[in-house]
């Protein structure tokens, strides 16, 4: 991810993981507003791990309405 892109993000939206790697929430991922193409476990991009992508899997719509409404 660039400089930018990093920039748009809050402390919360980070968080290390039993193997101290660095897991980004789905929901973090979609404030991107596209895919960075790094391979992110939790990619809510659809298909997944393609850079530029912005088309949003089914799944993570839902699950973002459930959690802002």
């Amino acid at each position: 991810m660039d400089k930018a892109t990093l920039e748009r993000l809050d402390d919360e939206d980070w968080s290390l993981n039993k193997k101290n790697k660095l897991p980004i929430p789905a929901k973090t991922l979609l404030k991107l507003g596209k895919c960075c193409g790094n391979k992110c476990m939790n990619c809510p991009y659809e298909p997944k791990h393609t850079p530029g992508n912005k088309v949003v899997n089914i799944i993570f719509i839902h699950s973002e309405n459930d959690i802002t409404n």
